[in-house]
């Protein structure tokens, strides 16, 4: 097998991985001196790298890519790829999801003890007890909207040039600049 193919196979795979969600197996795929470049020159190091893909792939957030290799130049151990990558999904912030998701059960305990309290008191009645259903709908209402304003979609066509190098045997992604 030639080093395009074999290049081309590793690149596809780490595309699988990706759509997996299996950080351990994306993470296999990139070198520690890892370099990622923005079209407006922002720069990224492997452990930030590491955090975004730590998002992307989180619990709850359905991220797929879809992957066409445009070019293969190999030169030694050394190789540069045009990678088209259709990137979609519904991402999700998990510490701020749980937050809410807190939140939302702190409302329905308040509407249990507001009921509880309403009985003791005596005061069950219908108008009482509507209105505190009213607040707990409400509340929880307000909780869902702000939870569903922190999943953003994403949908977008990008391209990168990456840089490949064979290192133990292996081909690993070491850099890449968005063109």
């Amino acid at each position: 097998m030639s080093d395009q193919q074999q290049l081309r196979q590793r690149r596809e795979a780490l595309a699988h991985a990706v759509n997996s969600h299996d950080l351990e197996a994306v993470l296999s795929f990139i070198h520690p001196s890892f370099v990622g470049k923005t079209k407006r020159g922002f720069s990224v190091g492997y452990q930030d790298m590491v955090r975004v893909v730590e998002q992307l792939l989180a619990p709850g957030n359905d991220y797929q890519e879809t992957l066409e290799i445009e070019e293969i130049e190999v030169s030694g151990d050394s190789a540069r790829l045009v990678a088209r990558r259709i990137e979609r999904g519904r991402l999700c912030n998990p510490e701020k999801s749980r937050l809410f998701k807190g939140l939302g059960i702190c409302f329905l305990m308040l509407f249990g003890w507001t009921i509880l309290d309403l009985v003791r008191a005596g005061k069950w009645n219908l108008q009482n007890v509507g209105s505190a259903v009213g607040y707990a709908v409400l509340g929880v209402g307000l909780l869902w909207w702000a939870f569903s304003r922190l999943r953003r979609s994403v949908h977008r066509t990008v391209r990168y040039q990456e840089t490949w190098r064979t290192i133990g045997g292996r081909w690993l992604l070491v850099a890449e600049q968005e063109l």
